[in-house]
């Protein structure tokens, strides 16, 4: 399949491919074939890129995956659970927001009736 194939048929971005292709160090895309590992290279791309991964962050996790050894798998989990902790926070700060705007809502809707009187 070409990029443009890629792009087409499977929705991947041609930013994500360019990416891709930059990490697998492939220069310019125009010409060049892909096959069905590049396509599950480039959705995970896609997967991590969507949870919040930087290009490096990316670059890095696609690295390690390049080596199934039980000390890059332990360095994955933790790239994993570090963003995990980090959406979370995210969470409970969103949670809190929606708690103090809740509060003032009832408040002004308590003192609503007492405002008719």
């Amino acid at each position: 399949m070409t990029d443009r194939e890629i792009h087409e048929h499977y929705m991947v971005p041609m930013e994500i491919i360019r990416e891709y292709d930059s990490m697998v160090q492939a220069g310019s895309s125009q010409h060049r074939q892909y096959g069905e590992a590049d396509l599950r290279c480039m959705s995970r791309i896609m997967s991590l890129r969507s949870i919040g991964f930087s290009s490096e962050e990316t670059h890095t996790y696609m690295r390690l995956c390049t080596d199934p050894c039980p000390a890059n798998t332990t360095e994955l989990c933790a790239m994993l659970e570090h963003k995990r902790r980090e959406t979370l926070e995210d969470i409970h700060g969103m949670e809190e927001t929606i708690s103090r705007l809740d509060y003032l809502l009832r408040e002004l809707r308590c003192a609503a009736p007492e405002a008719e009187k």
